[in-house]
C-alpha cells in the first residue's frame, strides 16, 4: 500500500512521533539543567569552603598535619598523656635555662679578668710612673733608675681613691713617724744611705764608686759598663742577678 501523507492515521501516528520526541527532548533538557545547577551548586560550596583557606600556604598546612602525625607530644597529648607532655617541655627550659646562666656566669667571669687584668696594668704603670719620676726628681743616674722602680714596684699600690701608697707585708698602709704618707719621694731618698752608688757624688766615682757595697757594687759596676756599652742584654741578665740576690737576703 503507497504511503499517504494526507492519511489521517498516518498525521496522527506521525503527530504522535514528534510529540513523544519533543518529550524526550524536553525531560533529557530538564535533567541537563537540574545537572548543571547541581554542578553551579556544588562548584559555589568548594569556592565558599576554600574562603576559609585564603592566604594560606597548602604545603605548610600539609607539612603541620604529618607533622602532628609524627610528633611525639600530639600523640602523647592524644593519648590523654597531658602532663607528661608539660613535664618534658619544663625540663626543656630548664636545661636551657641553665645553658644561658652558663654562658652568662662565663661572660661575666671573662670579663672581671680582663678588668682586673687592665686594672692591674694601669696600677703598675701608674706607680711605675711615680717612682721614675722621683728617682728623676732626686738626680738618681739614669742607668739606675730602673733598678730603684725594681726595689719600689713591689711595695706601691694604687689606692681605690687613685693616690699612691706603700703597703707593708700585711697589706697595711705605711706611714712615716709623724703619720705622713709613705710616698715615692720619700722611699727615693731612704735608699740614699743603702744604695748610694745611684748618684754621682763626684766626677769618676761612677755608678757604683767604691762604697764597700761588696757583690752587689760588683754587680752594679757591671751593670753601669753595659750601660755604657749599650749592651741591655747584659744589663737586664744583671739586674735580676740583683734582684734574687735581694730577695735572698730579705
Amino acid at each position: 500500500m503507497p504511503f499517504d501523507i494526507n492519511d489521517p492515521d498516518t498525521k496522527a501516528a506521525v503527530t504522535k512521533l514528534t510529540q513523544d520526541a519533543v518529550a524526550a527532548a524536553v525531560g533529557d533538557l530538564s535533567g541537563l539543567k537540574e545537572k548543571n545547577a547541581e554542578l553551579i551548586r556544588e562548584k559555589k560550596e568548594a569556592a565558599d569552603k576554600l574562603k576559609a583557606f585564603d592566604g594560606l600556604d597548602v604545603t605548610s598546612i600539609k607539612n603541620l598535619q604529618k607533622h602532628l602525625e609524627t610528633s611525639e607530644e600530639a600523640q602523647l597529648i592524644a593519648a590523654g598523656k597531658v602532663d607528661e607532655v608539660i613535664n618534658k617541655r619544663f625540663e626543656k627550659m630548664r636545661i636551657a635555662s641553665e645553658t644561658q646562666i652558663t654562658t652568662l656566669s662565663e661572660s661575666a667571669k671573662k670579663a672581671a679578668e680582663e678588668r682586673d687584668l687592665f686594672k692591674n696594668k694601669y696600677q703598675s704603670s701608674k706607680v711605675e710612673t711615680a717612682l721614675r719620676a722621683a728617682a728623676e726628681k732626686a738626680k738618681v743616674v739614669p742607668e739606675a733608675i730602673d733598678d730603684v722602680i725594681l726595689r719600689g714596684a713591689g711595695s706601691f699600690s694604687v689606692d681605690d681613691d687613685g693616690t699612691i701608697v706603700r703597703r707593708d707585708s700585711t697589706g697595711k698602709i705605711m706611714k712615716t713617724a709623724d703619720g705622713k704618707a709613705y710616698t715615692p719621694e720619700l722611699f727615693v731618698e731612704e735608699l740614699k744611705p743603702k744604695a748610694p752608688h745611684y748618684w754621682r757624688s763626684s766626677k769618676g766615682a761612677g755608678f757604683g764608686g767604691d762604697d764597700g757595697g761588696g757583690a752587689e757594687d760588683s754587680i752594679s759596676k757591671k751593670m753601669l759598663a753595659a750601660a755604657d756599652a749599650n749592651d741591655m742584654v747584659e744589663y737586664r741578665r744583671l739586674r735580676k742577678i740583683q734582684a734574687e740576690n735581694r730577695k735572698n737576703k730579705e
